[in-house]
């Protein structure tokens, strides 16, 4: 009996303080989020040098505790190479434009689960020099949500990073009017992200 009393005393002491270092970790209502993040991706492909790069920048306002309303900016480049032993590639630019809805779900005083709803419009120019092949230019929208983790190194400072993207996208392809939908998972280079936030 003393020993289940223990037990059941100890899970207590355990579950409340779990629940106290919780509640530590608060992204307060009225703050501003100020965020960059990048993603770069080098790999060696068909002979070639493969380069995929993503930046963006993001500022939020924080509707209520741990939850935060925002608008984001981005620029997209890549360069793949084509055929072995050639200087024939594909290349890829563009920009988008989003706003989000990102919520925090604490794991620790410092740590944080994070699950980013977003809209988002891009637009891409697709290139291959390759018998003078046109330039495809894209429209592209997006609805999903990102999942990712937050760490905080100081009061104002932390570490984010974003696991890739669910959800769907529709895009146009203006130069041959063709129009693509697409629903799921996407792990590629530009949905796994790194960066940091500044929050006032």
């Amino acid at each position: 009996m003393k020993v289940k009393l223990l037990l059941i005393l100890l899970s207590l002491i355990t579950v409340n303080t779990f629940a106290q270092e919780k509640e530590k970790f608060k992204i307060e209502k009225g703050s501003w989020n100020y965020s960059g993040q990048l993603s770069l991706n080098f790999s060696a492909v068909n002979g070639g040098f493969d380069f995929v790069g993503d930046i963006k920048a993001q500022v939020g306002y924080t509707i209520k505790d741990n939850l935060v309303l925002g608008i984001g900016l981005g620029s997209f480049n890549s360069d793949l190479p084509l055929l072995d032993n050639s200087s024939n590639n594909f290349k890829m630019n563009g920009a988008s434009v989003f706003t989000y809805l990102k919520k925090y779900y604490p794991i620790s005083e410092k740590l944080a689960f994070t699950l980013q709803g977003e809209i988002k419009y891009s637009f891409e120019e697709n290139e291959i020099n390759y018998l003078a092949a046109p330039v495809i230019k894209n429209d592209v929208f997006s609805i999903g949500v990102r999942p990712g983790f937050t760490y905080f190194l100081s009061k104002n400072i932390a570490l984010e990073t974003n696991l890739g993207f669910v959800g769907y996208s529709y895009t146009h392809e203006r130069t041959l009017n063709n129009n693509t939908h697409k629903f799921g998972v996407d792990l590629d280079a530009t949905n796994v992200t790194f960066g940091v936030l500044f929050n006032f």
